[in-house]
């Protein structure tokens, strides 16, 4: 599931990546606030929860097949199913979850920091961008370089975040 398909945004490089859940369209099992694990190479079958593009949206929903074809479907009954012509526009299985409330978050970040040691790679916490204030907007797709010191961290638009050319100064 690596690479742009039909012109759709590239999701994470073939890595697994965490997101949180938003909303209530995958409640009772997936509640707002949750992490997700995202795998863009996992494999892809009826009844997995997966990630997807639609409507020039990220959405998470399991897939179904039924007798009209392939169905983006949402856990809570208050929400439409959505039609696939084909698996295309999915691009990541969701292969675990995480529920921690806000007054873990601190422990989570030592968890993940701990987890993360190995790798030999910068980690950059409470950066200000995502779902709540402040929000830094990094849009899908675009080169960005992220320098993570000691103490501080940043991330240097490599191309320009609207257009995809590159940075005039």
């Amino acid at each position: 599931m690596n690479g742009p398909v039909d012109g759709l945004p590239e999701c994470a490089g073939g890595e697994s990546f965490a997101l949180r859940v938003l909303g209530h369209s995958m409640a009772p099992e997936f509640n707002e606030g949750e992490i997700i694990i995202i795998e863009p190479d996992g494999l892809v079958k009826e009844g997995s929860y997966v990630l997807a593009w639609h409507g020039q949206e990220w959405i998470f929903r399991q897939l179904l097949r039924n007798a009209a074809g392939w169905q983006l479907h949402p856990l809570n009954p208050a929400f439409a199913d959505v039609g696939l012509q084909d698996l295309g526009a999915v691009r990541g299985v969701i292969i675990g979850k995480l529920s921690i409330d806000r007054s873990e978050e601190d422990e989570f970040e030592n968890f993940l920091l701990d987890l993360l040691s190995d790798l030999d790679v910068p980690v950059l916490t409470d950066f200000p961008a995502g779902h709540e204030m402040p929000n830094l907007t990094i849009p899908i797709g675009t080169d960005v370089e992220l320098v993570a010191e000691e103490t501080t961290g940043w991330i240097t638009y490599r191309e320009d975040a609207l257009t995809g050319g590159e940075v005039v100064v």
